[in-house]
């Protein structure tokens, strides 16, 4: 499965070429086109309605030419990590969107729904995902203030948890956003929650990749720009990015790969990768060329 970021769907209406390097690459490797419910809410938000509208034709042609079995979309995460919570890890249970869900967003892409009318279940939980978004804002300016304001906070602890970074196992929660925080854009991660599934070698999936990215995120905001230590060189080139476009490329987990036109968030991801915390490997658009 193949997950493309929202940044690379909206360059498909000004960009054939990539158009056409989209589905060839899909196609070479004989996987999936996913989108994530997160980038369709994003796209939803565009003020301008043509662009909107473009943007989804463009979506509806892929799916024409992948087909049907060759076009899935992603439940966001919100959705998500409630069934992940709630299977303890070691149910299977779909990560895509259920097919009556499926057919009511076809017929968006193909206009048949104008946006101002798109009322269904699904346009609830879009809803409630770009509120997500908004609460993301907010916690991640409060978590910021909070890193830097720390002044018991051990900066040598916190670059050795950066230099050996291998995901929740290691959480150090003195050092990383609390675990009570998390809980306040996903109310069923409770602390108790998460500790339990650190203590889990596998399932899930999407909660352990995204908690792994954020904690990781907060752990680099707190390393001082004016940090000399040359081992840290790599980290402090990494973007540390918004937890919005984190949780768009969490669902990744579920996926082979994640395309995305964000530089920063490769090298983020791909620095994860490397320590066995992700599973996906990250590309930009100009790596599926032909």
């Amino acid at each position: 499965m193949i997950l493309f970021d929202t940044n690379i769907i909206n360059d498909l209406d000004s960009n054939r070429e990539l158009r056409t390097n989209v589905v060839d690459f899909v196609k070479r490797h004989r996987g999936v086109f996913c989108i994530s419910l997160l980038s369709i809410a994003e796209i939803l938000d565009g003020q301008r309605d043509d662009l909107v509208m473009a943007r989804l034709k463009r979506l509806d042609e892929i799916w024409e030419l992948v087909g049907s079995s060759g076009f899935h979309v992603f439940i966001g995460s919100r959705e998500l990590i409630p069934i992940e919570a709630r299977s303890q890890g070691d149910k299977h249970f779909l990560h895509k969107l259920p097919q009556e869900y499926l057919d009511e967003i076809r017929k968006l892409f193909k206009g048949e729904i104008r946006k101002a009318d798109f009322t269904t279940p699904v346009a609830e939980m879009m809803r409630r995902e770009r509120e997500d978004k908004v609460e993301f804002y907010r916690v991640d300016r409060e978590f910021r203030k909070r890193i830097t304001s720390n002044e018991d906070i051990d900066h040598a602890e916190i670059e050795d948890a950066v230099l050996n970074f291998r995901g929740l196992t290691n959480y150090l929660e003195d050092y990383k956003v609390p675990a009570a925080v998390f809980a306040e854009i996903y109310p069923s991660l409770t602390e108790w929650r998460l500790r339990q599934i650190q203590k889990k070698h596998r399932g899930y999936r999407l909660i352990k990749v995204l908690m792994s990215m954020l904690v990781f995120r907060n752990l680099c905001n707190a390393i001082s720009e004016s940090n000399t230590n040359p081992a840290l060189a790599e980290v402090k080139r990494i973007s540390r990015g918004q937890w919005y476009d984190i949780a768009i490329a969490a669902t990744a987990a579920y996926a082979d790969y994640f395309v995305t036109n964000d530089r920063g968030l490769v090298a983020f991801c791909e620095f994860l990768r490397k320590r066995n915390v992700l599973r996906f490997k990250t590309l930009l658009a100009s790596d599926i060329r032909n």
